[in-house]
């Protein structure tokens, strides 16, 4: 949320200047926000499904790479041809907003945030599919809490609204609160978390088979295998 915040708030300032100077200033200022969200959001999903051995050191290093490389020439001038190739300044409901001709570096970048929110859609959607009640409602509402943004963004993005120089990325970061808020202080978000099967059946010591309501196994772990190799050939 203060990534959200940090995206936002400069991105809704910038709507009170005129000049390129100004709106330039702002939309800069914008960027550490924008390109840390995605991130984020990705981890955030990562240890909420139980996959906290993939959040490390080095993979959060390699997942900040490209935005810390973007932060950098965000800051270089326009004249470089990197995230932008020129700047003009439009009118759009009676608000001067930026609007710019994008470089090499602006695709690449984009790219990347949208496969990184992608993958965490992916962690959450599989959630919905395979997890218990209570879980898929949070896994649900997270999983729409990343989708709305991006769709604001893409929406913009390939020329799917009339002004494409306005930005409803932010619009949807509002409801990207709301939703955040409706997990964590109804769903019990951080109280209760789904855990991965990797770590429930493949990591204990002790034999776990999972039954059927029918009777027949649905699930077993190596230890079970090796102990009732005969039994599970015969329920499976």
């Amino acid at each position: 949320m203060l990534a959200v915040a940090a995206w936002a708030l400069p991105h809704a300032i910038g709507f009170g200047f005129e000049t390129e100077a100004q709106l330039l200033l702002w939309e800069r200022l914008r960027y550490p926000g924008t390109v840390a969200a995605p991130v984020l959001y990705l981890l955030f999903s990562l240890q909420y499904a139980g996959y906290d051995r993939w959040v490390s050191t080095r993979t959060i290093a390699g997942l900040s790479a490209v935005p810390l490389v973007t932060i950098v020439i965000v800051w270089t001038g326009p004249e470089l041809g990197l995230f932008w190739t020129a700047i003009d300044v439009d009118t759009a409901f009676g608000t001067s907003v930026l609007a710019p001709e994008y470089g090499p570096w602006y695709w690449i970048n984009l790219a990347y945030l949208y496969a990184v929110t992608a993958t965490g859609l992916t962690v959450y959607a599989s959630l919905v599919l395979k997890a218990g009640a209570i879980y898929r409602k949070q896994a649900l509402v997270m999983f729409l809490a990343g989708a709305l943004p991006l769709l604001a963004n893409a929406t913009r993005m390939f020329g799917f609204v009339s002004s494409p120089a306005v930005d409803f990325t932010t619009v949807g970061l509002a409801a990207t609160g709301v939703l955040f808020a409706v997990t964590l202080f109804y769903l019990d978000l951080l109280q209760l978390r789904p855990v991965a099967r990797e770590r429930l059946l493949e990591q204990l010591e002790d034999g776990v088979i999972v039954i059927r309501p029918c009777g027949l196994v649905r699930d077993h772990n190596p230890i079970a295998a090796t102990l009732f190799q005969d039994l599970l050939s015969t329920y499976l």
